[in-house]
């Protein structure tokens, strides 16, 4: 059986960068017309699982509507870029050899 997450008590407050004051997780929970804030992941994954509970309570919709696709890493998408020039350079070098 598995045991449903429970958030962290109101009393516990974090400092919101988007709000710049200190909030308690339910606010963030609903913070945009009953859905949670775009940050709620980031800013509070130190204090409990706060992405299985958002799993457990949200449709795949909400999910997406609340939180979107996952953002790369910059490093991921430096490496990107990179495959793109490298991919460029090659056809570029190609070209020259064909005239």
């Amino acid at each position: 059986m598995n045991k449903k997450i429970k958030p962290p008590d109101e009393k516990v407050m974090i400092n919101c960068p988007v709000q710049g004051k200190p909030v308690n997780f339910l606010h963030c929970s609903k913070e945009k017309k009953g859905m949670p804030c775009h940050r709620a992941l980031d800013c509070w994954y130190s204090h409990f699982q706060v992405k299985e509970f958002f799993r457990e309570e949200l449709s795949d919709h909400e999910w997406f509507d609340a939180f979107g696709e996952p953002v790369q890493p910059k490093v991921l998408n430096h490496m990107d870029v990179l495959k793109l020039e490298q991919k460029r350079a090659e056809k570029e070098s190609q070209g020259k050899m064909h005239n």
